[in-house]
């Protein structure tokens, strides 16, 4: 199969190759500009193929030395196995490494145990002697400590040890009661009456408790009024407020001591003066205001303020 691959690329390959060849001279005519477009298509598909052959050959190649080396191991073996009193040669193969074992730590020394320590008098003979041997060198396990039963050692037997004198100054005195006419009486109980007024106080002392909440109250009556009563009350007059015409010109608006004057502005005969404190007077025909800031003054003129001060 590869070879017929071969054989039919290099086929293509060539007739396009010629194809083209022949049809270059002819390119203006319609049969010359055919066989340039045919032999070029022949050509790059020889080429294809070719390179398709190629690889094909690789993997037949790759899979025959897979069969050869997969087939080699058990030639070896039946060989082998054939041959009487010789043990089966088994392949070699890859033992997993393993880390190393760690070893236990060694156990700490037990201590020897120690003797018992002698007590009472002939013991401390014995412990003062041990101690001795034991600071020359010698190993605590080879002292022997003899004991009262020892034979060579006299028994001594505790003697009775004296009380010592107590010096009376030492002594602490002795308490002296007082004498019973020294003694105050019993103090009497108090009265009643007066008992009272002390539980009374402790009661004013302790806390007082919370006040119960209030009831809500209870709503008010709606009283109907007739219409005689309503015509007895005198007519309401809504409240007027007096119009700027009646107020004096002398009396609206004084201008305070010590402002500063930080700037002054006309505008169609009006005159607009600016304190630092934030506040503008505006000199008008129709008269002078008083602004406390400049959002008044801009809602002055939106309501049409000015057009009427010039039209007056």
């Amino acid at each position: 199969m590869i070879v017929a691959l071969s054989v039919l690329a290099l086929l293509m390959l060539i007739g396009g190759l010629a194809a083209m060849i022949q049809g270059i001279p002819f390119v203006r005519l319609e049969v010359g500009w055919t066989m340039v477009i045919a032999g070029t298509v022949g050509a790059s598909g020889g080429a294809v193929l070719l390179g398709i052959t190629a690889a094909v050959a690789r993997l037949a190649r790759i899979e025959r030395a897979l069969v050869e080396r997969a087939s080699t191991p058990q030639a070896i073996a039946e060989p082998a196995a054939a041959a009487p009193g010789i043990a089966p040669v088994r392949a070699a193969r890859s033992e997993p490494v393993l880390p190393p074992i760690p070893f236990p730590a060694a156990p700490p020394l037990a201590h020897e145990p120690r003797p018992a320590e002698p007590t009472g008098l002939d013991g401390g003979a014995a412990l003062a002697a041990g101690a001795a041997v034991a600071a020359a060198g010698l190993a605590a396990s080879e002292l022997r400590l003899t004991r009262a039963e020892d034979p060579d050692l006299p028994s001594h037997e505790p003697s009775p040890q004296a009380p010592l004198p107590q010096d009376p100054s030492l002594q602490d005195p002795p308490l002296q009661e007082p004498p019973l006419q020294d003694r105050p009486p019993h103090e009497p109980a108090p009265p009643a009456g007066e008992v009272r007024p002390m539980a009374a106080g402790m009661r004013e002392d302790a806390p007082s408790a919370p006040p119960a909440a209030e009831p809500p109250p209870a709503p008010e009556p709606v009283v109907e009024t007739s219409e005689r009563e309503e015509a007895a009350r005198p007519e309401e007059f809504p409240h007027q407020e007096p119009s700027r015409g009646d107020i004096p010109q002398d009396d609206r608006f004084e201008e305070p001591p010590g402002k500063t004057v930080i700037g002054t502005y006309d505008s169609g005969g009006n005159t607009y003066t600016m304190y630092a404190d934030g506040t503008i007077d505006a000199d008008t025909p129709a008269g002078r205001f008083h602004f406390a800031s400049i959002e008044e003054l801009k809602v002055f003129r939106s309501a049409g303020g000015e057009g009427a001060a010039r039209s007056a």
